[in-house]
């Protein structure tokens, strides 16, 4: 995970509760870790905003506002934000572990989508964003690589999709403000 922005400690728990394991995915923003939790579920994706943006007051109220309009939503095609917080001088959400592919990745890798599998994808992003429009969140950044394509583990056959990154979500309803724990 690299040093505290505040303290410049190396840093491999958070809040006491994640245990760092593995880098999973670099961003332009945030980077995501995979961490085992002291409590369930086990095994969690930590979003860890980089720490040239840790000082940036703007850039870390819109990254916990990602979080709080997340929380808002649980829906099975919607990635679920269990927490959200700082440590160190480091900003977090910790999600569920995702297994699988974002769309433009799983595009690049086997080529174009059959008809049937893209009405069944495009289904199951309208149902996540219907879910969101009802608690009053417009998502406002659904591209490929904010789907993914993801194997259950209970069931590696069976494929779902979520829905990710709220983090330019516009949030029109008051009920929708949450607090994390």
């Amino acid at each position: 995970l690299g040093e505290s922005p505040v303290t410049g400690k190396p840093v491999r728990v958070l809040s006491g509760r994640y245990q760092i394991s593995a880098l999973v995915r670099d961003g332009s923003v945030s980077q995501i870790f995979s961490a085992v939790s002291n409590q369930e579920p086990r095994y969690v994706a930590l979003k860890v905003l980089h720490p040239e943006y840790a000082r940036d007051r703007e850039i870390v109220g819109r990254f916990l506002r990602e979080a709080q309009a997340a929380a808002r939503l649980t829906h099975p095609n919607i990635v679920r934000t269990l927490a959200a917080s700082e440590d160190q001088g480091i900003s977090y959400i910790a999600m569920e572990l995702l297994f699988g592919d974002d769309l433009s990745a799983r595009i690049k890798q086997r080529g174009a989508v059959a008809q049937n599998v893209a009405v069944a994808i495009i289904v199951q992003i309208c149902k996540a964003l219907e879910h969101a429009h009802q608690q009053g969140i417009v998502h406002r950044d659904i591209k490929p690589e904010n789907v993914m394509v993801c194997r259950q583990p209970e069931n590696p056959a069976e494929e779902i999709v979520k829905v990710l990154d709220f983090g330019t979500a516009k949030i029109f309803d008051a009920r929708a403000q949450v607090a994390l724990p």
